[in-house]
């Protein structure tokens, strides 16, 4: 949880945010919650690589459409553009991490404050990054911001 949540709420703010839509912090909260627990109760099971990703991005998309009722194509883009982010960000800085802490990830399951630890790069780019896209107004989508 301390991993999941924070790290739903920062995809859907900033996918939001470079597509060019809006959400509420309330709205991107919740979903944020419901995907932290969806996603707790899923790590509980052996699953193929990727489903977890899979998982997420569909639970979001879905919760995302209920409550802002954006079209489902514009929510998509956002859910995927603000995952992609943070893909790319953790094939960057999580070899690193594992380097300069001399461990693994067969290590993760006897450590898990290592998971925690190892994670807290990527909340601080995407804040950055976030910050970035409001305040210079860049978007990968031409949509007209509404709240909802």
């Amino acid at each position: 949880m301390l991993v999941s949540l924070p790290q739903s709420y920062l995809i859907i703010i900033l996918g939001f945010a470079l597509c060019g839509l809006s959400i509420s912090v309330s709205k991107a909260l919740l979903v944020a919650v419901v995907d932290a627990l969806f996603s707790h109760f899923i790590h509980q099971y052996p699953l193929w690589f990727g489903f977890h990703t899979l998982f997420f991005v569909t639970v979001s998309v879905a919760a995302c459409y209920i409550l802002t009722r954006h079209g489902l194509l514009k929510i998509m883009a956002a859910i995927l553009a603000g995952t992609i982010v943070a893909a790319a960000l953790q094939s960057v800085y999580v070899p690193l991490s594992f380097t300069a802490s001399h461990t693994t990830v067969m290590d993760l399951p006897s450590r898990p404050w290592l998971v925690v630890l190892i994670y807290i790069p990527e909340p601080i780019i995407m804040v950055i990054l976030y910050h970035l896209v409001k305040k210079y107004g860049f978007q990968i989508m031409n949509n007209k911001a509404e709240t909802y």
